[in-house]
């Protein structure tokens, strides 16, 4: 069967902006029974007030579609879920550090350098990036393009996101929406062979819930992260001591081009102590 003939799914991407502020965005790949369903929806997102500004609409939304032939696309599994328990900002980066030492034991990466880097990410004087930072092996802190790394194309199982719909409730995951878009980013990033975790800081000063993503762990949901009423956060991607310099724009490429549909999924833990996740790194990274 030729290329031209093959079944074709429907990439959509939607980015409001006030001015040259990103202020939010949402994507999917759906089939044509459900693109003006899906584009009705993503417009609906775009047009939310911000609420950096409250009461104001967006000042500009753009809606692209793409034509994405489904032989293009890779299939995979979101992450599992776990959440942090925790009672204070203290506790949350008291487990933080933790973690990015742990990160450093299992992956030989520099683990204190990238702590420094995710407090640098709450600096009042840090101006948020659009995408994700780079954290290399040789410690370097790189943001490509001058804006980051923004992963784009992917989609999710449309029965898929109704089970976790209706689980995050349940689950006290914050906003379904939401938790669901950043689940998928970083499934998509934890899915590339030299990525070893993903670390975000929301810039929504209302939003003070962020998550660390690790190889072979999952997506952990980090509570308590930040003060409420701070701008400030940004996202950091961890990368493996095998890295190497040619590496970069093949990561870059599959993360900002290559279509992935989510099929599959994990389950959502409930909370649990920062000792018992922390074991989880060793447990199974080996």
């Amino acid at each position: 069967m030729k290329k031209e003939d093959q079944p074709v799914l429907y990439s959509l991407r939607m980015r409001a902006f006030n001015g040259q502020k990103h202020l939010s965005g949402g994507e999917d790949i759906v089939d044509k029974v459900s693109l003006k369903t899906r584009l009705l929806e993503l417009l609906d997102q775009g047009l939310e007030p911000s609420l950096n500004q409250m009461t104001a609409p967006p000042h500009s939304i753009n809606i692209r579609i793409d034509p994405v032939h489904t032989q293009d696309i890779k299939t995979i599994s979101l992450l599992p879920v776990f959440c942090l328990k925790t009672k204070s900002l203290e506790e949350t980066w008291f487990f933080l550090k933790k973690a990015f030492e742990r990160l450093g034991e299992v992956f030989g990466i520099p683990g204190t350098l990238g702590y420094r880097q995710a407090e640098k990410l709450l600096s009042d004087k840090n101006d948020p990036l659009t995408g994700a930072s780079l954290l290399l092996p040789d410690a370097e802190c790189l943001s490509p393009n001058g804006s980051g790394i923004r992963v784009t194309h992917f989609g999710i199982k449309p029965s898929l996101k109704n089970e976790l719909l209706q689980e995050s409730v349940i689950h006290g995951l914050g906003s379904g929406r939401r938790f669901i878009e950043a689940l998928q980013i970083s499934s998509k990033i934890l899915s590339h062979g030299k990525a070893a975790f993903e670390l975000c800081l929301s810039d929504n000063p209302e939003y003070t819930t962020g998550y660390l993503s690790v190889r072979g762990v999952g997506y952990i949901r980090l509570p308590l992260i930040k003060p409420a009423g701070l701008c400030a956060g940004g996202r950091i991607i961890g990368v493996l001591n095998t890295f190497i310099e040619s590496d970069m724009s093949e990561m870059i490429g599959y993360l900002t081009e290559s279509p992935v549909l989510f099929t599959s999924r994990n389950p959502l833990s409930p909370p649990e102590d920062p000792k018992d996740i922390l074991e989880r790194f060793l447990t199974q990274n080996g």
